[in-house]
Order: structure tokens, then sequence, then C-alpha cells
């Protein structure tokens, strides 16, 4: 014996089904919301990264992609083919490890040569995670007013 709760409702169905029959609904409020959060991220973000050799700020960069209907997506910070793959690290911090030169070879530290060297470590930057935290109220109300703006057109369909 079993008790089945399912949680569908013919509304949202019919909503969802007109979502995919009616992808332009989706752009015409979601992508002005989406690029307004993006450009509003990024804006936030970049007066605080890390600037030691300007490598993490020039391949800094942000974007809204999918096309059209509900595969729409905004991606802030370093993505693709980028010269910065250490900012990662910089935004979550290291913990003390040893680097090891490979089988054979030496590391140049400090002026010497050498074939291992105990990093420190550093703590976590966090200024992509302190900028989210900062728009994220903004953020969430604009996606909100774009989803009303949906519901309020996909009713008179």
């Amino acid at each position: 014996m079993s008790i089945k709760v399912d949680m569908t409702s013919t509304d949202v169905d019919r909503q969802l089904a007109l979502l995919n029959y009616y992808p332009e609904i989706l752009q015409k409020y979601f992508r002005p919301a989406l690029g307004t959060s993006v450009k509003s991220l990024a804006e936030m973000i970049r007066p605080n990264i890390p600037r030691a050799t300007g490598q993490a700020l020039a391949a800094f960069k942000s974007r809204v992609t999918g096309g059209k209907g509900i595969n729409l997506q905004g991606q802030v910070g370093w993505y693709g083919n980028n010269p910065a793959w250490y900012i990662r690290l910089v935004e979550g911090g290291v913990k003390p490890h040893k680097i090891e030169a490979r089988k054979g070879g030496f590391l140049w530290f400090g002026g010497h040569v050498v074939r291992s060297v105990d990093h420190p470590g550093f703590s976590a930057r966090g200024f992509m995670a302190a900028g989210y935290a900062a728009m994220q109220p903004m953020i969430e109300a604009l996606m909100g007013q774009a989803s009303e703006q949906v519901v309020n057109e996909l009713a008179v369909k």
C-alpha cells in the first residue's frame, strides 16, 4: 500500500507549455532583467579584484547566454580560455601545502634552485562572494519582477 502525493498543477503545466510555445515572452522580460543583474554584479565585483599583475582584472568578463526561452544564463567572472586560472585560489584561499618539483626537476624560488617549497597558504579574499551577497537582494527583486510580468502576460494567452 502507498499514498501518492502529486505536486502538479494544471495551471502551472499550462504555463510551462506556453513558455515553450512562446519563448519570446521569457526573452522579453528575463533577458533585460538578467542583463541588468549581470552588469550590476560585475560592476560591484570589479573594483575588488586583486591587481598584483592586472591579469585577473583584464580577463574578468560578464555575459548573458542561452538565446531564447528557458535556457538563459548570466555569467560573471572568468570562463572560457582564461589566463587568470589562479583567481579561484585567491577567492577561496589555500591551505598550507608542499610544492614539489616534477620528478628529476627543480623549482626556482627566492633566487635559489630547490626541489620543494613549503607554501604557507593564505586566507580567502572572498571578493566574488561579497559582491554577490551585496547584489543578491537587487538580483532577486529583478528576477521576481520579470517572473510576475511573464505570469501576467501568460494569463492573457
